[in-house]
């Protein structure tokens, strides 16, 4: 999860978007409105882990980043004003699944593991994220020049940037799968 969208793909969707001819303010307005579309997603999900259980919550969430992320590059198809609401709206699918992934992934984590082993859980998972981060972000530089080789295109391309973006939205696939396939866990009950 974390080397794909928050490390290759953030780095080929900004360049992607660039070489559409957006400039800076524009990538930064595409990620802005991820994170607030984030920002509301995860205190909504949060509040709805009782009724349909981390793990379903996950599964959607999950399920949006990868929709999200498999129809940003569509974008390049598009025109105009269209081009433009198409990344927002897609970008904004795929960040507030993030946000209802990782609400979810906590309580998750703690009624899957046993309790004298949660801490070391919570530190491999806070490690792995950034470590995974780095390793998709370094993948992620090289593979638009990959691509470029390939497609017999320069770097200006977007199309350079358009397939190493399906390609880094296809490895959420692995985890969607892994998390339909674990036991679901039992919501965390308050008492009165």
């Amino acid at each position: 999860m974390s080397s794909s969208p928050f490390g290759g793909y953030a780095v080929l969707m900004n360049l992607f978007i660039l070489r559409l001819d957006f400039g800076p303010g524009f990538v930064g307005l595409v990620n802005g409105i991820g994170l607030l579309c984030w920002a509301v997603a995860a205190p909504l999900a949060g509040a709805r882990a009782n009724r349909f259980s981390y793990r379903r919550l996950k599964i959607f969430g999950l399920g949006s980043v990868f929709v999200g992320a498999s129809l940003l590059p569509f974008g390049a198809d598009l025109s105009g004003d269209y081009r433009a609401i198409w990344l927002v709206a897609s970008y904004s699918v795929a960040a507030a699944g993030g946000g209802i992934f990782f609400v979810n992934f906590s309580p998750f984590i703690m009624g899957a593991v046993v309790p004298r082993l949660r801490s070391r859980a919570f530190a491999l998972t806070s490690a792995t994220f950034p470590t995974a981060g780095f390793a998709g972000s370094l993948v992620g530089g090289f593979l638009p020049g990959i691509f470029a080789s390939l497609l017999g295109v320069g770097l200006d391309d977007p199309a350079a940037y358009r397939y190493p973006l399906h390609l880094a939205a296809f490895f959420v696939l692995p985890g969607l799968f892994l998390i339909a396939a674990a036991a679901d866990i039992a919501p965390i009950r308050r008492a009165p």
